[in-house]
């Protein structure tokens, strides 16, 4: 099975394997072998429940501040092989509608203001997400929170550090952005992730929302994942678990392993108890190529009959 061209197959083998069920009992200090397929899973080392967000002290960092520190990537990334061979798309669409199909945006308004929050970054690494009322983006370092109607800002911006204050450990001191937000709309929560660690990033720093608003209070969780460089983490939302792939280097970040996948306890998480994960390891090594995780779009009952039949027809 590659996991890079089968991501929803990844995703039905553990609940088919009933991997999941086994993560309560793996240590929270090292990961632990499970099931006869060369998975191992480990436990968040320590989890709580923030304060509610809105009181966060708002950010004092100037612009002219940020624009004295020196311009710099949130994380230096260790380069990928490039393995890239050109070729003819064969579904490239040669032909355009005879009419413009993309409605024009419903509303327009300012973001993260460049160069952000406690960080003069390049590239921005901007994502965001669409919630029931909110619209939460995370620039770098920093993250904001938007009325999705209006377009006003109901907190922020801060820094994604900030949501992990008390927490302790290098998710609230070493954070070094990497940012991803999404919207579970199964669960009508918020993922806010970072990677952090001291001196490379060796963990990954996970916060759900307890209600659908991001000002609010969010479960909070430290994974530790191991003593390499964990890089580049991307989460996707499934019925089953949350998802995350990465691009693994040793730990000095000269050499690259391959790509790993991972799954979250997301029924644990969801609730505030302490959580794991489940991980084939590195499947197939520095010639495979990147690949992400399968995220939500539509309702649970269809995703799980889409993954059942994608486990059937292996």
């Amino acid at each position: 099975m590659k996991l890079s061209k089968h991501p929803v197959v990844f995703a039905a083998s553990l609940l088919a394997m009933g991997v999941i069920s086994s993560i309560a009992h793996a240590a929270s200090d090292q990961l632990t072998p499970v099931g006869k397929n060369g998975f191992q899973a480990g436990m968040s080392y320590q989890n709580d429940i923030s304060l509610p967000l809105y009181y966060l002290p708002a950010y004092q960092g100037s612009e002219e501040e940020n624009e004295e520190r020196e311009k710099r990537e949130a994380a230096m990334n260790p380069k990928l092989p490039n393995n890239h061979v050109d070729s003819v798309d064969p579904v490239i669409q040669h032909t355009m509608a005879p009419t413009p199909q993309m409605p024009n945006p419903i509303l327009n308004f300012p973001g993260i203001q460049f160069p952000g929050v406690n960080c003069n970054c390049a590239p921005p690494d901007t994502n965001g997400e669409v919630g029931e009322t909110q619209y939460v983006q995370m620039v770098n370092n920093g993250f904001q929170v938007f009325d999705k109607a209006t377009g006003a800002s109901v907190l922020g911006p801060q820094s994604i550090t900030a949501l992990w204050a008390g927490f302790g450990g290098v998710c609230e001191t070493s954070g070094d952005g990497d940012p991803v937000v999404l919207y579970d709309q199964l669960a009508n929560r918020w993922m806010i992730s970072q990677f952090a660690g001291s001196g490379v990033p060796t963990d990954e720093c996970i916060a759900i929302s307890t209600t659908s608003d991001a000002t609010g209070t969010w479960n909070r969780y430290g994974f530790h994942l191991g003593n390499n460089f964990f890089d580049y983490p991307h989460l996707g939302v499934w019925p089953d678990g949350y998802y995350m792939a990465m691009n693994i280097f040793n730990s000095s970040g000269t050499a690259f392993l391959g790509p790993q996948a991972f799954a979250f306890d997301r029924q644990a998480m969801l609730a505030g108890q302490p959580a794991g994960f489940v991980t084939p390891g590195i499947t197939g090594g520095n010639s495979e190529n990147s690949f992400l995780p399968t995220d939500v779009d539509g309702t649970a009952a269809a995703l799980e009959t889409a993954a059942a039949k994608a486990w059937k027809n292996q």
